[in-house]
């Protein structure tokens, strides 16, 4: 593109003059490789755009960018007006190295990067980006209720309460319901149902909260079958990583995604996106089309069926969950953390 070519241009002619710094100005020699970061990151961006790019190549360049922004701040002033510039380029890069390493399936590095993140943002005070405004679905506030609804339904069908009729039936004893329910816990839907809750309400302002117990609650009972639940649980975890995030809650976040990542690496193998790998055959299993802009909670009306277990599958492929907002929320998520830094 002409975009790309310019920058490669600004490029090599930065890399001219960083190499013959001016020892008697130190404000130029810092403008010179904060501007040759900033052409890096830049190139990086758009570089991801271009079909024939490879993350591989943009991961280069944002590396090469950091040591340059890194080497600025070394040489700068501490009332240097580019130190400013060059903080929150290196926030912004390695952030995007933390994810762009991940997509590489690199979870050596992206663990690496995504340290180096929230050790930067803590020591520099840099507030964390919102990633609320960005996150958006047409039907969010459908799927949020229909799926809040799922659950209370669940809950009532197993331990009896709320508006479902349970028939006398449903019980071994008497109508009172003094044998045992045929109907029994399945904690992956009911994690499932948590998960969808926490990623939709990430999307939310002033949700947080609300995300982060939906989440954790998901994690919980995924990791008590963690062979069965497989990504859902890396799933959760990395949306968990981005709620402490959103929160300042860096060490928390740091160990989230560093869990997500040894889940991930496991289930789907190094060398492989994880985020992308397998989603187009999951979402067509469960009848999402991803071209599609709207999305919906597949099967959240129906809690019985599951409860009672004819619908659960040994390889946890016939769980219920709204697997178009869910996976949306964590690549919008990624997304608009890079356009508000």
């Amino acid at each position: 593109t002409r975009a790309e070519a310019l920058l490669m241009d600004a490029i090599g002619v930065f890399r001219r003059q960083v190499a013959m710094p001016d020892a008697t100005d130190h404000t130029k020699a810092v403008q010179r490789s904060t501007r040759l970061a900033n052409a890096l990151q830049n190139l990086a961006s758009i570089s991801m755009l271009v079909v024939t790019t490879t993350l591989e190549k943009s991961n280069a360049l944002l590396e090469e960018a950091v040591t340059h922004y890194q080497w600025a701040l070394e040489l700068g002033l501490e009332d240097d007006p580019e130190r400013i510039n060059a903080v929150a380029g290196v926030a912004e890069s390695l952030y995007s190295l933390a994810d762009g390493y991940l997509q590489e399936g690199k979870y050596d590095q992206s663990k690496a990067r995504y340290r180096d993140t929230m050790i930067w943002y803590q020591k520099h005070n840099i507030a964390s980006p919102s990633m609320i405004q960005d996150v958006q679905f047409s039907d969010a506030d459908a799927s949020l209720e229909a799926t809040e609804q799922a659950l209370e339904d669940y809950n009532a069908m197993l331990y009896g309460g709320g508006e479902i009729p349970i028939p006398n039936d449903y019980y071994g004893g008497s109508s009172g319901g003094g044998g045992d329910p045929i109907y029994q816990p399945d904690e992956l839907y009911e994690a499932d149902l948590h998960a969808t809750l926490g990623a939709l309400r990430m999307a939310r302002p002033n949700e947080l909260h609300l995300a982060i117990s939906h989440l954790a609650n998901a994690i919980e009972r995924y990791a008590r079958d963690a062979d069965t639940a497989g990504r859902a649980l890396a799933d959760a975890q990395l949306n968990l990583a981005m709620a402490y995030f959103q929160q300042e809650e860096y060490a928390l976040s740091m160990e989230a995604h560093a869990d997500a990542l040894d889940v991930y690496q496991k289930v789907v193998g190094e060398g492989k996106n994880p985020l992308m790998d397998g989603l187009e055959d999951l979402l067509a299993h469960h009848g999402v089309d991803r071209k599609e802009t709207t999305t919906t909670v597949s099967g959240a009306g129906d809690a019985a069926t599951v409860a009672d277990g004819t619908n659960k599958g040994g390889d946890g492929s016939d769980r219920l969950i709204d697997l178009g907002a869910y996976q949306a929320s964590i690549l919008n998520a990624t997304a608009a953390a890079k356009d508000e830094l």
